[in-house]
């Protein structure tokens, strides 16, 4: 008679030594709590000043974001950005990603740009400055007047 395959054999050690599985479910366990924490917020746009931040994650925080509209290199235009500075003043690096949506004075979306660690992490007691850009739908940039920000920390 075939052995079916639930039943305990010894090429089938799963079910007979718990380890495994043990191991599997505390790896589970490990990666849901190192999920990511993400917090957003609205603000007032003023172009080509710093704005304050008041957007924290933990002991991760962005201070201010300075819009450049139209930003430039030695002269030359290139495309619209914005400068984010992220502060970690925590006892662990960490990975940093951000988002920018602008939005009209009817709540209109006008632009989005998303920017971050490109591979490296923030390391601790560090401050950094990412620049998020705004590629492609760059028309009705000019009409923005709100932007909400998201800030997602691993």
């Amino acid at each position: 008679m075939p052995r079916l395959p639930f039943r305990p054999s010894p090429t089938n050690r799963v079910l007979r030594r718990p380890f495994p599985l043990v191991l599997l479910l505390t790896l589970l366990l490990a990666s849901l709590c190192a999920q990511a924490a993400t917090v957003s917020k609205k603000y007032k746009l003023e172009k080509n000043k710093a704005v304050g931040l008041d957007l924290a994650s933990g002991e991760v925080r962005a201070e201010s974001v300075t819009f450049e509209f139209p930003s430039s290199v030695l002269r030359f235009e290139t495309a619209n950005k914005a400068r984010v500075s992220v502060v970690n003043s925590s006892k662990s690096n960490v990975r940093v990603g951000l988002a920018i949506a602008l939005f009209d004075a009817d709540g209109n979306l006008v632009g989005a740009g998303v920017g971050g660690n490109k591979g490296g992490r923030l390391g601790a007691g560090e401050t950094e400055e990412f620049s998020v850009f705004f590629y492609y739908v760059n028309e009705k940039l000019p009409d923005a007047i709100t932007f909400q920000i998201t800030m997602e920390v691993r």
